[in-house]
């Protein structure tokens, strides 16, 4: 898997032109948008969606509101304009577990993530999984990795908390890709091996390997990437 990142800082540097050519040259587009640079200034709820503004006055969080408000503000837009339509148009559907997608010919799908201070957006034409962590973020993981990770990921973590990054957002990856998320459970999937660019999973359900591409975003955010 192939894939482009674009970082951008307001809607207006979202060039929907350059993303669409390369989803149709077979490449994954990865959208970083960093919450405490990105211009909101004429955000709003013109860009949600009926719903989507219902579910944005749940929060109280400022960096959810911000993170939720940039993530589907830059998915809205991008299909609006690749659809050529309005906000209230696009047609939004759900599979059983809620995994949203968007009615369009030629079925580009997509996936959200978002952590303390940044979001993220995968477009593809397959099915596809992103999940972020920001890697600053100070948790016990110890716990965690006892009670779900095998024998190779814990000797591959070995007590670093940058690595225990890595293997979650792998492991999330594939789960949102797969359409699931965490309802599934972690315990079914397993790294078997790992490279340059990221691990080798195996699900149990199905007895099939997958690739998970592994980024690093300025020392500071680690992304898991799956199609």
């Amino acid at each position: 898997m192939a894939y482009k990142k674009y970082i951008i800082n307001s809607l207006k540097t979202l060039n929907v032109r350059l993303i669409k050519k390369d989803i149709f040259n077979d490449l994954t587009v990865i959208i970083i948008a960093f919450t405490n640079t990105f211009e909101t200034n004429n955000l709003n709820h013109q860009f949600l969606t009926i719903e989507q503004s219902k579910k944005l006055k749940k929060f109280s969080l400022l960096d959810d509101i911000n993170n939720y408000l940039i993530s589907h503000s830059i998915v809205n837009s991008f299909f609006c304009s690749y659809i050529n339509c309005r906000i209230k148009d696009l047609h939004y559907s759900y599979n059983k577990y809620f995994k949203p997608y968007i009615k369009n010919n030629d079925n580009i799908k997509f996936n959200i993530s978002h952590t303390l201070g940044c979001s993220v957006i995968a477009l593809s034409k397959n099915e596809v999984g992103v999940d972020i962590e920001n890697k600053k973020r100070e948790i016990e993981f110890a716990n965690v990795v006892d009670s779900y990770f095998n024998d190779y990921e814990k000797l591959y973590i070995n007590n670093e908390s940058d690595k225990f990054y890595e293997v979650w957002v792998a492991k999330e990856a594939y789960l949102k890709c797969k359409g699931c998320g965490l309802m599934e459970g972690l315990t079914n999937l397993n790294i078997v091996a790992s490279n340059k660019d990221g691990f080798y999973l195996i699900d149990e359900n199905c007895q099939t390997k997958f690739k998970v591409l592994i980024d690093h975003i300025y020392d500071r955010y680690v992304i898991g990437i799956v199609n």
